[in-house]
């Protein structure tokens, strides 16, 4: 039965996502918490992944499928799911994650326990292309302070993990069509550089996928959005920097134009270790 009051509004665009979409649904039809709408959005796909969304559709009266009028951005569909949503607290779902039974349980209870967090995300298992763990995790910071003070170097959340309030997204504008790829880092920047207080539960509560190593084209377009957004950050909130700021914001950009990809996150480490 679908809630017309949901607690949770999952929200998940997808594009040209056929061979994991499925795994991805079921992960989320599985969740211990029910009380919750699934908004699915597909941005113009061209394979067959609506027809597998609406094979689920047809038998779960809490999926929700819209299609954008074509290739619209991951920004854009993000923001109509956020418009579209009942519930005040938003899941992000990822169209080739796998999300364990108990994520939603225990974030709704988090938040509900924790009213001064505004968003919340978790600790992940990394599979592969096949969804086969590799024996890897993505752990993230969970104390507040230290979030803030190493917000330059860590990404503070795992998009594909976090619940947040929907009204302080909205609040703050949304995600931002002009970052595409890194839209969510931007979106953590602005939530917390406004005062919004999130967290992470110290628990793998989904499946990451990991996909091959993406081109030398891609790497070096999406620093130059996470420099943007830096840099953005910097002019907008004036926050008080450090060295170690300094680094991650100017040097280290300059240092990714020069050095390969590989030499530079093993010197990254390594500052990282020394400074903290």
């Amino acid at each position: 039965m679908h809630s017309k009051n949901p607690k949770i509004s999952a929200v998940m665009p997808f594009y040209n996502r056929e061979k994991y979409i499925a795994q991805t649904i079921e992960s989320v039809l599985n969740q211990t918490f029910t009380d919750f709408e699934f908004i699915v959005i597909d941005d113009g796909s061209t394979d067959t992944s609506a027809e597998i969304v609406q094979q689920f559709v047809d038998k779960d009266p809490r999926i929700i499928l819209v299609k954008n009028d074509s290739n619209r951005g991951i920004s854009y569909s993000r923001n109509r799911g956020n418009e579209m949503a009942q519930a005040d607290l938003v899941a992000i779902v990822d169209s080739d994650d796998i999300y364990l039974p108990e994520r939603f349980a225990k974030q709704y209870a988090y938040m509900r326990e924790h009213p001064e967090i505004s968003i919340v995300g978790t600790h992940a298992h990394v599979i592969d292309e096949d969804g086969v763990r590799t024996g890897d995790q993505i752990n993230y910071l969970s104390d507040q302070e230290k979030i803030i003070k190493t917000f330059f170097h860590y990404g503070p959340f795992l998009h594909s993990s976090v619940m947040y309030k929907r009204n302080c997204v909205v609040e703050i504008g949304g995600y931002d069509g002009r970052f595409n790829m890194v839209e969510d880092m931007d979106l953590f920047y602005r939530l917390l550089f406004s005062g919004k207080n999130g967290t992470n539960i110290p628990e793998c509560l989904f499946e990451y996928r990991r996909h091959p190593t993406a081109t030398g084209i891609y790497v070096q377009e999406k620093r130059d959005l996470l420099f943007a957004i830096k840099r953005n950050m910097v002019k907008k909130f004036r926050p008080k920097l450090s060295v170690a700021d300094y680094y991650s914001i100017y040097i280290s950009y300059m240092l990714w134009s020069i050095f390969p990809e590989k030499v530079l996150l093993q010197f990254e480490g390594m500052v990282k270790k020394i400074l903290y």
